[in-house]
């Protein structure tokens, strides 16, 4: 994949030269050509974010800063910050991401899944316990529905999400 991917890019780039230009762009100074600020993408690299890139830590930045001025004009206070100067990239550390509809706004979640469970999920309001202690019968406790939180994860990998600047 890498070597495609490289290759391509390297056709693009000859293809791009010969197209009244003096040199050539080299494979990397072509995706970043091509690449738009606030692109997020999971990097399974080392722990070390490549040059053009923050880490989606939820860290904030000055919108001022001529180093981060095309990502604030891409991703603007959607992710926190007032803007005047201050703006924030996502925290998608810890989170799973998931697409959305262009009618949902970008930032927007959730994640806690709520479930009934045993007989209230059949006859929720009106579940009794019988438990036992140390053998014996305890007392039978009228109640209603509960609840339980479950925690729902698939089988994961870690990866960094960096944002493009």
């Amino acid at each position: 994949m890498k070597k495609t991917l490289f290759f391509t890019l390297l056709l693009l780039s000859i293809l791009t030269s010969c197209n009244n230009k003096t040199e050539a762009i080299s494979p990397p100074a072509f995706a970043a050509q091509i690449i738009p600020p606030g692109t997020i993408v999971a990097y399974g690299g080392a722990q070390i974010i490549p040059d053009g890139w923050l880490l989606c830590n939820g860290d904030d930045y000055n919108s001022t800063d001529s180093r981060y001025r095309n990502l604030f004009n891409a991703i603007g206070t959607t992710w926190g910050g007032n803007g005047n100067p201050t703006f924030r990239v996502p925290d998608f550390q810890g989170l799973f991401l998931r697409a959305t509809e262009l009618t949902n706004e970008v930032g927007v979640g959730g994640g806690t899944v709520t479930a009934l469970s045993g007989i209230a999920a059949q006859n929720p309001g009106t579940q009794t316990y019988e438990g036992k202690t140390g053998g014996e019968p305890s007392r039978r406790v009228p109640g209603l529905a509960h609840r339980h939180t479950v925690k729902m994860e698939p089988p994961y990998k870690y990866v960094f999400y960096i944002i493009k600047l």
